[in-house]
């Protein structure tokens, strides 16, 4: 497709090789473009493969439609029991939704019933997803028809039935998921191709130069020393990575303020040793520490998918449920990192670096700079980012200033999305903190955080005194311990499954919390700011950006 340059403000770079127009070239013969119907059923075909998780996540589900606040006790795991709702609807089918936005859009539910329900860090949601009967070996069989559920609520609209329907959300800013788009699902066809794949971005990319100088990132380029490169021309692009599989962005240029607890607790060594010394036992009653700061390294396609297949590998599988359960590294092992694998367009963008990956523009043509169902301001677009996550990544709760529009293209992504009116329940990092505008609970493990709170409350109720003896007197862990209790208590969000070919569109400063549901593809574009909810935000301590 790169030869054709549909592109028309003039984004063309100067790496394209001969060897990447061969492969275009060669591609395009044997797939010839603008052929909507033979890509999308590529994609159905893809989300179909008996290999794959797809045809499981089609099955999920969103609670029994009801009045909101009625009969929520019939399963309050799902229901949302807060009764004053003013009968306030939830009645309305997702795939099927009205032609303007439901009152009090998209359905909300306690955040910690969601997080309690499909914890982060396993693939399924709680439950039992095989039948009653046995293969021939004797093993569960699995079951292809047993209804999952989840606490869905945001509309997903076929491009070419809803488009008005789509718009209307849009012009409301509210979220909503667009399926079977023709142009999103060419992306989808050819990026599922390995070789395709692998001599796009092995043949093209950061240099080595610019990738060690304008990103701080040494000549060794942080190479795996245990991996085999594959492809003849070394390209190195971003990668971030994690020693946990956990990423919580924070600003390089300042220090995270000093602690007790966190960051310095980082090492398990000596979180015991400190605990030991009040006399306490090591049960998870300090707050969490942070995760580590992410470093960003030089990598090859090649190194990232060799890593992320050997985290599917290595995936504990409950077979008794079938839920995959993610290795989360907390004894912090170096050979179990984690990486975000990155690829950045630049566009018109000021300070980006220039000719890296601009064959992003030509390969998402529904992210160019140009009105479309995605682009609300096209002149303010910041670029195509892409990051592909390894399997049981997480992306840790937070906001982005400007509307988001978020394309899968392979794989599959779990997100937890809020309201820019939750900003006070989530227990964000302030302004100034190297982590601003970012959960400070870690949501992993919020449910059992806040049981164990609770029930160490309700054991020294008759004596508070022993507090002054306990990490939970430490002014750390006071200020954590009330950002759990208010997530737990009134936090309220939703959640959306994406697979490939899906792209969600996400208004200005709705939070966010994203779980790599297997290994997978995604890219998202920015086009400007809404200022409707400015002064929520302001009010919570963040004020909008000038730009």
């Amino acid at each position: 497709m790169l030869d054709c340059f549909r592109y028309e403000q003039n984004f063309r770079f100067d790496g394209l090789t001969n060897l990447l127009v061969a492969m275009t070239t060669a591609y395009d013969e044997n797939y010839p473009p603008n052929s909507p119907e033979r890509s999308l059923q590529a994609v159905k075909e893809l989300l179909a493969d008996e290999n794959s998780l797809s045809s499981t996540y089609d099955r999920i589900q969103a609670p029994p439609l009801r009045l909101k606040g009625v009969n929520d006790n019939d399963d309050a795991s799902l229901g949302n029991t807060d009764s004053d709702t003013d009968n306030k609807y939830w009645n309305y089918d997702i795939y099927n939704c009205p032609d303007d936005p439901p009152i009090d859009y998209p359905r909300e539910y306690k955040t910690i019933d969601i997080l309690k329900h499909w914890p982060p860090t396993q693939n399924l949601p709680d439950g039992t997803y095989y039948d009653h009967q046995t293969n021939d070996d004797g093993t569960n069989r699995k079951s292809k028809n047993t209804p999952l559920v989840a606490h869905l609520g945001v509309c997903v609209f076929d491009y070419r039935r809803d488009f008005e329907k789509i718009m209307r959300y849009r012009s409301e800013e509210m979220p909503f998921v667009v399926r079977n788009d023709p142009s999103v699902a060419e992306t989808v066809e050819r990026w599922n191709h390995e070789n395709y794949r692998r001599k796009l971005f092995g043949s093209l990319g950061h240099s080595n130069s610019s990738a060690g100088s304008d990103h701080n990132i040494k000549d060794n380029h942080a190479r795996d020393d245990n991996i085999v490169d594959e492809i003849t021309e070394m390209v190195y692009h971003r990668a971030e990575r994690s020693i946990t599989n956990q990423v919580l962005f924070r600003h390089a240029r300042k220090k995270p303020p000093k602690s007790n607890f966190y960051p310095s607790s980082n090492n398990p060594k000596i979180r015991e040793e400190k605990l030991q010394g009040q006399g306490q036992s090591q049960n998870r009653r300090q707050p969490p520490p942070m995760p580590p700061k992410t470093k960003l390294v030089a990598m090859t396609y090649d190194q990232w998918y060799k890593h992320a297949m050997e985290k599917e590998y290595n995936i504990r599988i409950d077979h008794e449920t079938g839920i995959k359960h993610y290795e989360t590294n907390l004894d912090r092992s170096k050979s179990l990192y984690y990486y975000y694998f990155r690829l950045v367009g630049c566009g018109e963008k000021e300070g980006c670096e220039q000719n890296s990956t601009e064959y992003l523009f030509d390969e998402m043509p529904f992210f160019q700079p140009r009105e479309n169902i995605y682009m609300v301001e096209p002149d303010k677009q910041r670029g195509i980012h892409c990051r592909f996550g390894q399997a049981g990544m997480i992306a840790t709760n937070h906001y982005d200033a400007s509307r988001n529009a978020i394309a899968i293209l392979g794989g599959s992504r779990r997100y937890i999305i809020s309201k820019p009116d939750q900003c006070r329940n989530l227990g964000l990092y302030s302004v100034g903190h190297p982590s601003a505008r970012h959960s400070k609970v870690d949501w992993t493990t919020a449910f059992e955080d806040y049981q164990n709170m609770v029930k160490h409350d309700n054991e020294n109720e008759e004596d508070a005194g022993i507090l002054s003896q306990t990490p939970f007197n430490d002014p750390d862990w006071k200020d954590y311990r009330a950002s759990l209790s208010l997530l737990a208590n009134n936090a309220t969000s939703t959640e959306v499954v994406l697979q490939a070919g899906d792209v969600l569109y996400l208004p200005s400063y709705w939070f966010h919390y994203i779980i790599s549901l297997t290994t997978n593809m995604q890219c998202n574009t920015r086009s400007g700011k809404d200022g409707r909810d400015d002064q929520i935000m302001r009010d919570c301590g963040f004020p909008p950006p000038i730009n």
